[in-house]
């Protein structure tokens, strides 16, 4: 899960404060933020094999955005999630620094282990935008690499933004009070379509993780257009050679828990 700073939260906390007053008109169905995509990356290979070392930090810096400060709230979010992703959190906040460690660390792994059968090292870090209309913002944090060992990693994280202040959005700020109960039997039930288990089968038996055999929500979830996405990890519910696992759940499945009066209101 993301996760980021007491201090860079509060700054942000007092940032999303400050727009919470702001107003917007014209299409809401628009994009309500600007941004243009920064890009850091680095590779070295070598004639004689596959082996070599690449790095690529990639995401969006928002410039503008329709309620004042809100661009700049979600510009810290994203350098501080980065920037935990690389646990250079309060000790680096530059990308070429983050870079400049990682190939020194490529360098003290092979002055180590000059013998090793290493296919390369690489990690490719990607932010994107994968919805901005009506006053939300989901974010995507991709990563995948290789530092060694049997295989690579992987993981995809999300957040979600209310872009009249800048917050970021929870599952109770968009459904109504005790969703969770009937959200959790709707999303078991196509979790158990999309694994083919049967209605009455163990969870544990089919090689899943989930505690006492009982599915639960995670809370890496991402709005779109039409639906919710809720997305496990590499190993967060089941081992690597079962991957990861992403359950869609359409609005019209749970329109009744939709909240009236919170950011998804205009679909009701």
């Amino acid at each position: 899960m993301i996760r980021y700073l007491f201090a860079i939260f509060f700054v942000c906390l007092i940032i999303a404060a400050a727009c919470g007053g702001c107003s917007r008109s014209g299409d809401d169905t628009a994009p309500w933020v600007k941004y243009q995509t920064e890009e850091f990356s680095r590779g070295i290979s070598t004639p004689d094999s596959a082996a070599g070392i690449h790095i690529v930090i990639e995401f969006p810096k928002m410039t503008e955005s329709s309620h004042h400060g809100v661009d700049r709230y979600i510009n810290l979010y994203i350098d501080s999630v980065l920037h935990t992703h690389f646990g250079d959190v309060g000790k680096v906040f530059n990308y070429n620094q983050i870079i400049d460690k990682f190939f020194a660390d490529y360098d003290n792994f092979m002055k180590d282990f000059p013998a090793s059968d290493l296919a390369g090292w690489f990690d490719e870090d990607y932010v994107r935008v994968v919805y901005d209309t009506m006053g939300i913002l989901a974010l995507e944090f991709d990563y995948s690499g290789y530092t060694g060992g049997a295989h690579g990693y992987s993981q995809t994280d999300y957040a979600n933004f209310d872009l009249h202040n800048g917050r970021p959005l929870k599952l109770s700020d968009i459904l109504i009070a005790g969703f969770k109960k009937p959200l959790t039997q709707i999303a078991e039930a196509a979790f158990r379509r999309m694994r083919n288990i049967p209605a009455d089968s163990s969870l544990y038996a089919a090689g899943f993780w989930f505690p006492d055999s009982v599915f639960t929500l995670n809370s890496n979830f991402s709005l779109r257009a039409d639906k919710i996405i809720f997305f496990y990890n590499d190993y967060e519910i089941a081992p690597h050679s079962m991957g990861p696992t992403e359950i869609d759940i359409p609005y019209s499945r749970i329109e009744d828990l939709i909240d009236p009066l919170g950011r998804l209101s205009y679909l009701k």
